[in-house]
């Protein structure tokens, strides 16, 4: 009679990689690239990653074990639902001009139904129809008013990059974190600063 061969010890998992962590971000925030590198990571490492799958991450937090579970549009609803006070929790977060900018370029030249259906907001026309027809300014402008109409300010503080310190000092950035580039000449150097990728004029 064949011995049955012992089990295989279980695997150590090394530091935070055994929990379950959250990584949460936002719309040009970094989501594929993240998405790319924890993919990698987490293949090397020996946990499950999953990425737009709710059901997946809602049963990996249950049962607190390794693995990660990337949330594209994080919200309150889901840190309240997952993250426990030692859970790890990486929030990917960006310049709110720089934000407006990728944004802008991308409808632009985006594909997605979404970006050309007709709006009726805008006269019948889709999102990339009006930023096609607008100064490259103007589009990043209607682009951070409208980024904040989609994000309200949260209600803890959020941490300021010499950038946005300097623009708000100057009267351009957002008092509590949002992207609310005023309509000023200023706000329009800046924006074409940015679209000429100029760092010195921003």
């Amino acid at each position: 009679m064949l011995a049955t061969a012992p089990a295989p010890p279980a695997r150590v998992v090394p530091g935070a990689w055994n929990a379950s962590i959250l990584v949460g971000t936002h719309h040009k925030t970094g989501t594929v690239v993240l998405a790319k590198v924890f993919r990698v990571a987490a293949r090397i490492i020996g946990v499950p990653r999953h990425k737009g799958n709710r059901s997946a991450c809602a049963a990996l937090f249950a049962a607190r074990a390794p693995g990660v579970c990337i949330e594209e549009h994080v919200s309150a609803a889901s840190l309240r639902a997952w993250l426990t006070p030692r859970t790890p929790f990486i929030h990917a977060v960006r310049d709110p001009l720089e934000m407006c900018v990728s944004a802008y370029q991308y409808h632009l030249h985006a594909t997605e139904p979404w970006v050309l259906a007709p709006l009726r907001d805008l006269g019948g026309k889709s999102l990339q129809q009006h930023y096609r027809a607008l100064p490259a300014a103007e589009g990043v402008r209607f682009e951070c008013r409208r980024a904040r109409r989609r994000r309200p300010p949260p209600r803890y503080p959020a941490p300021l990059s010499r950038r946005r310190r300097r623009a708000q000092a100057n009267g351009v950035g957002g008092a509590r974190g949002g992207a609310d580039v005023q309509r000023d000449a200023v706000a329009a150097e800046r924006a074409d600063a940015a679209l000429r990728g100029d760092p010195a004029r921003l």
